[in-house]
């Protein structure tokens, strides 16, 4: 009898530490999260207070870029690669820059695996505007397109501006009508929010299609 009994206390231990472990572990997890996240947000903060200070925070961004990768939080991990690109752009580092533009889109956006829409939004501007600037057309005309694609499904609100900047990527490849069109369509959204007069984007929009405009005759 007494052999069943010490038996029975210890099967009940190990049932209780079973049941307890994986709790225990979840608290470590969760405790660990809230301390990365506080981390990341503190650099976000400084990044509006300090111009440039994601260089000095370089060391840190990347070991939360692993943290949350590993650990599959992509919301997180989106904006993690962001800061890193703004990182080497202030250093004037275009592949560095651009290295991390492209992870954050081929790893987190095309999968669909963030809804951060706004976060999304600044990797294509940030990206088709790069490529742009440095003369790939080809690719910043696919990616502008891909954004606008986007956009259409996810977040109507931010098509003016992606119009816009595909509008003037168009005029640098000397597609004038098509660059007109697109001009127009910022516009006719901007007047459907009465954001057409006295707006950054609608001042822009209208001095930017005068060269389309003489292009085309």
């Amino acid at each position: 009898m007494k052999f069943f009994y010490i038996k029975y206390l210890v099967l009940s231990f190990i049932l209780v530490y079973s049941l307890t472990l994986p709790s225990y572990s979840q608290s470590m997890d969760s405790t660990e999260y809230k301390a990365k996240l506080a981390q990341l947000e503190s650099i976000k903060d400084e990044s509006k207070a300090i111009p440039k200070s994601e260089i000095k925070n370089r060391k840190s961004l990347k070991e939360l870029e692993d943290y949350f990768k590993n650990r599959k939080l992509y919301d997180n991990y989106l904006e993690t690669l962001l800061h890193l690109s703004y990182s080497y752009y202030f250093e004037a580092n275009m592949d560095s820059n651009l290295y991390y533009l492209e992870k954050g889109i081929s790893e987190v956006i095309r999968p669909e695996k963030s809804d951060k829409l706004e976060v999304i939004n600044i990797f294509f501007n940030r990206y088709a505007s790069f490529l742009n600037d440095d003369g790939q057309y080809t690719k910043s005309k696919d990616l502008y397109r891909e954004q606008i694609d986007h956009l259409r499904k996810n977040d109507p609100s931010g098509l003016a501006r992606a119009y816009n900047n595909f509008a003037v990527l168009l005029n640098n490849l000397k597609e004038s009508e098509q660059s007109l069109r697109y001009y127009d369509s910022c516009l006719t959204i901007l007047k459907q929010q009465g954001l057409d007069e006295g707006t950054p984007l609608a001042y822009t929009a209208y001095l930017n299609q005068s060269m389309p405009k003489i292009n085309t005759g």
